[in-house]
């Protein structure tokens, strides 16, 4: 499984998993959903610039993990 996660004021929020790696550059996501996460077990794959559809399309930062 791929994890898409959003760290905001140090705190790590899944806002997107799927069992494919379908993230890429300036994809558009729900920045306000949240998925348990848990980043113990799950391996970081890189940090990707993405749109937050809920804020007028601004453009922020979120990383790929996968476990």
């Amino acid at each position: 499984m791929y994890y898409l996660v959003k760290e905001t004021l140090e705190r790590k929020r899944c806002i997107d998993r799927n069992e494919n790696d379908i993230y890429e550059e300036d994809q558009s996501y729900d920045c306000l959903r949240y998925i348990p996460f848990d980043a113990e077990d799950k391996a970081f794959l890189r940090t990707i610039q993405i749109r937050c559809i809920n804020s007028q399309g601004r453009q922020t930062y979120a990383d790929v993990y996968s476990d």
